[in-house]
This record gives structure tokens, C-alpha cells and sequence, in this order.
């Protein structure tokens, strides 16, 4: 459904936005600026149409394929997320998707931009993800610890520590409950 995108800003900015509703990659949704499967999933406490998304492929080159963000986003959040990540490329001064993908987004792991824009749909921060330095250079554990500080230092640390969770993966799944989940969920499944 078209209108779960910002239509307007995808257009202006001439973003490639691969729709499928297909787990296999039939839209080639890892070969375009944001990618999306159409799926359905209890994830969320009831039965309900969602969508995965992927961003960060640098296509035109065969640099790389999008990378997973969300593994489910409830479909009345769509348009909220996709709205935020394009918001972050206009705020960057990257001239194409493409480009913000080479050097904001593929400069960070994947964790890092998915609690980075949860923590911003939690606290309506202004924060940048351009004015955050890479940390692609650095091996695993420091870039790990890296962007820990970064995120506690961007957002309010009881946002984001709710529960006494310190992880990254434990803080995005934190805030995926709080933000998207309704209902009842299966305690064992992870968001």
C-alpha cells in the first residue's frame, strides 16, 4: 500500500524503494536505497501485516547488498521509520541515498542504526546520525563498546536502560517492545 511511504520525500530525493512480498528476494530488496517485505506475524502480540526492512546497499557499483534493519516492523509504523531514515539522509548532505549509505550508514554496524532510530521514535530527538564519526575501522569489541558510549551519550540512558538491560541488542529489544508490541506476546520469542 503506497500510502505506508512518504511518497513526496522518496520522489523528491529519488529514492529506490524494492517492495516484495517475497522472503526469497524476488523484489531485490538488498539491491535498492530501503527495501521491504510484505509479510505477516504474530511478533507483535496479534496477527497482524508487518514489513522487514533493509537500507545501506550500494547497488550501482556492486558494493554491497542493504543490510537487514528490522527483522519486522508493524505496518502502521512503516511510514514513521522509512519518514526517519529518510529524514536522516536529508540531514546528512549526501547528494544520493547511495552515497549516505557509503558514508553514514555502512560506517556503523546494523545494531547501532536500528537502536539509533528506535531511540529517536522513543524521544523525538533531533540527534544526527551524520554528525556520529564511523567506527568501521576499529576491530569488533572496540567498535562495540564505541557505540555503546555513542548511543547512552545521544539518548537518555533510563530510555534506553529500561528493565537494567545493557546491551546493545537488549536495548533494541527493550525499545521494540515498548514502541511496537500490543497485546500478549510469547515471552521466549525476541523481537
Amino acid at each position: 500500500d503506497a500510502s505506508l511511504l512518504p511518497l513526496e520525500k522518496i520522489s523528491r530525493y529519488g529514492i529506490q524503494i524494492g517492495i516484495s512480498g517475497c522472503a526469497k528476494r524476488c523484489g531485490r530488496h538488498q539491491h535498492c536505497d530501503i527495501g521491504l517485505i510484505g509479510l505477516r506475524t504474530n511478533q507483535f502480540g496479534t496477527t497482524d501485516m508487518g514489513a522487514r526492512i533493509y537500507i545501506g546497499a550500494e547497488y550501482s557499483m556492486e558494493g554491497s547488498v542493504g543490510r537487514e534493519l528490522f527483522e519486522m516492523v508493524p505496518i502502521d509504523q512503516i511510514r514513521s521509520v522509512i519518514e526517519l531514515i529518510v529524514d536522516e539522509f536529508e540531514h546528512s548532505g549526501c547528494k544520493t541515498f547511495e552515497s549516505f549509505s557509503r558514508e553514514i550508514l555502512n560506517r556503523h554496524s546494523i545494531e547501532f542504526i536500528a537502536l539509533w532510530l528506535l531511540a529517536k521514535l522513543e524521544t523525538g530527538s533531533a540527534a544526527a546520525l551524520s554528525e556520529i564519526e564511523g567506527t568501521e575501522d576499529l576491530d569488533d569489541e572496540s567498535r562495540y563498546e564505541t557505540e555503546k558510549e555513542r548511543i547512552l551519550d545521544s539518548f537518555q540512558t533510563s530510555i534506553l536502560r529500561k528493565g537494567g538491560d545493557d546491551s546493545l541488542a537488549d536495548m533494541r529489544r527493550g525499545l521494540i517492545r515498548r514502541l511496537w508490541i500490543r497485546g500478549e506476546i510469547d515471552p521466549d520469542m525476541a523481537p
